[in-house]
């Protein structure tokens, strides 16, 4: 099912939210700090969950992301129990949509 833009949007928003909540670096409690830190991984995060990447894919895409560029020594039970948390996000919001809005020729 496409989407139209204001939909694709809000799926944007509450993932990059979910990330927030996350929060692997800690840096969410300030109220000043950026709300984007974490946009870099949201996007190939999404396109993951929209073509139903394996849980185990996608924890391992957020270790290397969080361990590489991020600089962060993350545990890989984290990551993982955080892929499964988003594949189940996704499922329940957002499952059969793609990221072509409608009337966008694809």
């Amino acid at each position: 099912m496409r989407l139209n833009r204001a939909e694709l949007r809000v799926r944007f928003r509450e993932l990059r939210d979910l990330v927030n909540a996350w929060d692997p670096i800690g840096v969410m409690a300030d109220p000043d700090w950026p709300r984007d830190e974490y946009e870099c991984v949201v996007g190939p995060l999404l396109r993951q969950l929209e073509e139903e990447a394996p849980v185990k894919e996608i924890a391992a895409f957020l270790h290397h992301e969080f361990t590489d560029h991020f600089g962060l020594n993350v545990s890989r039970k984290s990551t993982r129990a955080w892929a499964e948390a988003a594949v189940n996000w996704y499922a329940q919001r957002w499952s059969g949509t793609e990221s072509i809005p409608r009337g966008d020729v694809g």
